[in-house]
This record gives C-alpha cells, structure tokens and sequence, in this order.
C-alpha cells in the first residue's frame, strides 16, 4: 500500500472512532446511557455482520452455479474493476435491508452483470444507475412495475374480482384486484410518481390508463421493461 492511501484510510479510521467515541460520551450523560450503547452495539454489529456474510454466501453460490453453467467466469470476474465496485456496492446496500424481494433483486442484477461483464459489454453506467433505483425502491415499486409490465399475466387469478363491462384506470384495477390495498392508495399512488419519476412507467399519475376485464392495459417503458430484465434471471 503506497504512503497516500494509507493515510487515507488512517484519517477514515480515526474519524470512525472519534464518531464512536462521541456517541459513547453524549450516551453517558443519559442514565444508564454508557450501558444502553454498549448493549445496542453488541446487538446490531453481529447482526450487520451476519447480514454481509449470508449476502455474500447466497450470491457466491449463484454465481458459482452459473460458471458450472458456462455462463460466467469467478476468475475473470475477481479482476474485472467494473465488477468488483457493482459488488461492493451492492453489498453495502444489502448490508442495510432485511426484505427479501430487494435482496433478489440485487443478487439477480449481480448475476446478470456478471454475464454481460465477461462478454466485456461496456454497461458500467447502467448497472450502476440499477444499483441506485434498487436502493431507492421498496417492494411496492417493484409490484407495480411487474404488474403494468405484464398486466394480463400477472393478475390473472384475480380477474374475477372484474366486471365484464367495466372500463376503469389504474388506480381502480389496482383496489379492485388487490383490495387490500385499498386503504394504501395514497402511498400507492406516491409510489406511482416516483417510478414515472424514473423514467420506468408511463403517466405522471396513476389515474392513467384504460382496462376491461378481458384486457389490461401495458404501461412500463421501455427503460422499465430493460431494468425488470435486469432483476430477474433469464431463463
């Protein structure tokens, strides 16, 4: 290591201590503050721990599976740079969620970047743009966007919850089909706005669209069909 980055990561190490030590001394001016941040410590950092080992214990075994596939290459890709700051990345985002439908995703797009990095595809950018709407999102986003990308398919089973004759937005298909959410749609709607913030649905607001019971209507773009490639895995 050259003189500049191990000063570098010595001024990170003792800012991450004064941080530390800081929090340590305005916990003891609370009583029993000192032993409260002790325990919360001791708590959550194997917890952050463990989270960051099963992460990189469950994409490890994916990917080792798609190079028994032929579908990628582990040496190739511990020397790939592009590959290797995706990972940490990624890793860091997983580190800080507990909701499985994220964590997929995230190992999903690893898998796929993996792939499309050994064939020395330029896509750096744009994985790294996915990482970043990935971060963004929460499951609701991801619903939505499957849901509009292939409406007939996706509520097929809940299709009898239409009338035949009914011509409704999407706004009305969605409290239709999935009641449930019914008392959520103001947060379904804010969810709305942000993936047409996006760039990956159609409409500024989620009254859009028309559907029957026979046809729903498609309304991701095509920057939304791309990234819902990306976070799933291709058969």
């Amino acid at each position: 290591m050259d003189r500049k980055k191990f000063i570098d990561q010595k001024i990170e190490i003792e800012h991450s201590e004064a941080k530390d030590l800081n929090a340590k001394l305005t916990s003891s001016l609370l009583p029993g503050g000192a032993k409260a941040y002790d325990l919360f410590t001791a708590l959550v950092q194997p917890l952050h721990i463990q989270r960051k080992q099963e992460w990189l214990n469950l994409l490890m075994n994916d990917l080792v599976r798609r190079e028994k596939d032929g579908l990628t290459t582990l040496k190739d890709l511990s020397k790939n740079e592009e590959f290797i700051t995706i990972i940490t990345k990624a890793t860091i985002i997983a580190q800080q969620n507990h909701q499985q439908e994220k964590l997929q995703a995230l190992r999903n797009l690893l898998i796929n970047a993996s792939e499309k990095l050994t064939e020395n595809v330029n896509e750096f950018d744009e994985l790294e743009y996915w990482l970043t709407l990935i971060e963004r999102m929460n499951p609701n986003h991801i619903f939505l966007l499957k849901l509009f990308s292939k409406p007939n398919d996706f509520a097929k089973d809940r299709k009898d919850n239409l009338n035949h004759e009914l011509i409704i937005n999407s706004k009305k298909l969605i409290e239709k089909l999935y009641p449930e959410l019914k008392n959520k749609m103001e947060m379904i709607s804010q969810y709305w706005r942000d993936l047409s913030a996006y760039g990956l649905i159609n409409g500024d607001e989620i009254t859009i669209g028309r559907h029957t019971k026979r046809k729903f209507q498609k309304l991701t773009t095509k920057l939304g069909d791309t990234f819902l490639e990306m976070i799933e895995i291709q058969k």
